[in-house]
């Protein structure tokens, strides 16, 4: 992999120190922390806090998911699907998107079920002998002349850009956390020749760029994606649905990602260009181009490291704020939810507070990938430490009320499936219904539709005579005669459960930057720790058993040297810090306004320097 380098315009300088002398005069002041309004809205410390480990919610997960052998009510959850249209002699294991539907089988249901459990720990490209990592190639479309990696297999045009777009964010970070798989050679189905996942990545970035290159970005320098709401890569056409709809603006923030790790893996100059022609979009429009959330924050991340690693001054705060609803998104109400649904706290949740029939409605998916894109962000920009670190206590602990262990019987559009006690597969969405006749007529219509389970029709009808506050559900599978449960978004806790970790004081969370900064270069274990209590915080800190030494980037000063074993951490009220575990004895160096030790960045923004220029 690449690693960036920098020039002063007109001057070179390395300015050399021994981190033992950090933190006293002269030090870098402490920087200020920006607010998100959105997020100030939710009070500091959630109302009914409860601490899940989800990181064994995303191992359950995908323990119950991937059980050939499981038996039971709609189990096992996987079979595996012999349809090969792609590449000779690799299956791919098959999920329902819903339970209790033998419908679906989405790229999107496996992928997140690979990447989650890969970020917790579990190995998927030896499960069970078999390599499920190496089957998200059946994906790409190369039969049907489709250089992209789709949701569906046999895919022959597009079903829209976030479908589009989402499943090669997932076959991406598959290539970074497995790269020896990602080098394998499968045969085509057809033809000759073969291609391994690093050159599907490369392929589908290719493609990418040359639809960012028709929208715009070649000729004006900003590709275009108001009206497109689905791109044809074969044809090369727009489906603008007649110019009836305002598109899918947000896959501008998706497709910078992509170009960006591809730059960064590739280390062609062309991807950059590709970064630029989507942040350009995103940078120049005046209207928020939220509209679901999945990559939105995907964006936001790439305009921090451009920032960051290459000098930029992309509006960050900007985009942050959009991330989180300010202003008008383009789907109405979206944004961080907050307050009580039906006596449950659901701040900290992403979905709509506007849809139809006054209801109020609350996505899995979407802010488990907020969760995976936004912590790393803080790594390359301390200021939001505090706003993110709010943010990720609320969704930490709000997210229990997705599964059917912490709701009641009264809340759920199904029955407790006996099949998932410990609550492990989320519903698709709650929804906070505010309007009685709307619930009544969303009910009936669902209770109508299903004719193929009894037990939700009879459930469903006991809600219309009696509609409740909060609704946990999972529309498409009741109406196809399943459940609500939906492996479709389970596999995304992985992200989750990667970040945030526990502390031994309860609402202090430890968050890891670095294990959602996909296709980064060397980094020291670095994590954010934010105190929501109105008074002074002590916490422990196992720094483990060689000497290091604390540097918090948030004021830019060491604040323990040379520590071993467990420290104690004392934390201001309201306020963050984000701690680099650096080795101890080892001397730093300025590079402009990087403070680097043994070659590694330890702070992006270390102190002031004069302008610089990519190399």
């Amino acid at each position: 992999m690449k690693t960036n380098c920098w020039l002063w315009v007109g001057l070179f300088a390395l300015y050399f120190l021994s981190l033992e002398s950090l933190g006293g005069a002269g030090s870098p002041d402490p920087r200020q922390q920006i607010s998100i309004p959105e997020i100030e809205k939710l009070p500091n410390r959630p109302s009914d806090f409860e601490r899940r480990d989800w990181k064994a919610v995303a191992i359950k997960y995908n323990g119950l998911v991937s059980n050939f052998d499981a038996e039971g009510k709609y189990i096992p959850l996987v079979r595996w699907d012999r349809n090969t249209p792609n590449f000779r002699g690799l299956p791919t294991p098959y999920t329902p998107s819903f339970v209790g539907i033998d419908k679906g089988g989405d790229g999107l249901n496996l992928f997140g079920t690979i990447i989650g459990a890969s970020l917790a720990g579990i190995d998927k490209s030896n499960h069970q002998g078999e390599n499920w990592v190496l089957s998200m190639k059946q994906f790409y479309g190369i039969s049907a002349g489709r250089r992209v990696v789709g949701n569906n297999k046999r895919q022959t045009r597009s079903t829209g850009l976030w479908y589009d777009v989402v499943p090669g964010i997932y076959l991406f970070q598959a290539v970074d956390l497995y790269p020896e798989t990602s080098q394998i050679q499968t045969p085509y189905q057809s033809g000759e020749g073969s291609a391994s996942m690093l050159e599907v990545m490369r392929e589908t970035a290719t493609e990418w760029h040359s639809v960012l290159d028709f929208l715009g970005g070649g000729e004006t320098g900003t590709a275009d994606f108001w009206g497109v709401v689905g791109f044809d890569t074969v044809t090369m056409e727009i489906d603008d649905r007649d110019g009836r709809h305002p598109g899918v603006p947000e896959s501008a923030a998706g497709l910078a990602w992509i170009q960006y790790m591809a730059y960064l893996q590739f280390d062609d100059p062309k991807y950059l260009e590709g970064v630029e022609w989507a942040l350009s979009f995103l940078e120049n429009t005046e209207r928020s181009p939220l509209h679901n959330g999945v990559q939105f924050s995907y964006g936001s991340l790439v305009m921090a490291r451009m920032n960051a690693e290459f000098g930029r001054d992309y509006d960050l705060q900007r985009m942050i704020r959009w991330s989180f609803g300010e202003g008008e998104p383009l789907r109405k109400g979206w944004g961080v939810l907050y307050g009580s649904w039906g006596g449950r706290e659901v701040g900290g949740l992403i979905g709509s507070s506007a849809e139809r029939g006054g209801a109020r409605r609350a996505y899995a998916l979407q802010g488990f990938h907020m969760v995976g894109a936004l912590a790393p962000l803080v790594r390359y920009d301390p200021r939001y430490a505090r706003a993110i670190g709010k943010w990720m206590l609320h969704k930490a602990s709000s997210s229990r009320h997705y599964y059917q262990t912490y709701l009641p019987d009264e809340y759920r559009d199904s029955p407790f499936w006996e099949g998932d006690p410990d609550g492990v597969i989320p519903f698709e969405s709650l929804r906070g219904l505010h309007s009685r006749s709307y619930f009544q007529d969303y009910a009936r219509r669902l209770a109508a539709a299903n004719q193929g389970n009894p037990e939700v029709k009879t459930k469903l009808r006991k809600a219309i005579a009696d509609p409740p506050p909060l609704w946990a559900s999972g529309r498409t599978g009741a109406v196809l005669g399943g459940i609500g449960l939906c492996p479709y978004f389970g596999g995304a806790v992985g992200y989750l459960g990667a970040v945030v970790s526990p502390t031994n004081q309860d609402e202090i969370l430890r968050i890891d930057l670095l294990a959602t900064d996909f296709f980064r270069d060397k980094a020291y274990p670095t994590y954010l720790y934010y105190n929501p209590f109105d008074e002074s915080k002590e916490f422990e800190l196992d720094v483990g058993p060689n000497p290091i030494h604390l540097y918090d980037t948030v004021s830019g000063k060491v604040l323990f040297r040379n520590v071993t074993g467990t420290q104690n951490i004392q934390s201001s009220a309201d306020s963050a810090v984000v701690l680099v575990f650096v080795p101890a004895g080892v001397e730093g160096v300025y590079e402009g306004s990087r403070l680097m030790v043994d070659g590694v960045v330890v702070d992006y923004n270390a102190r002031p320097a004069p302008p610089l220029e990519r190399e």
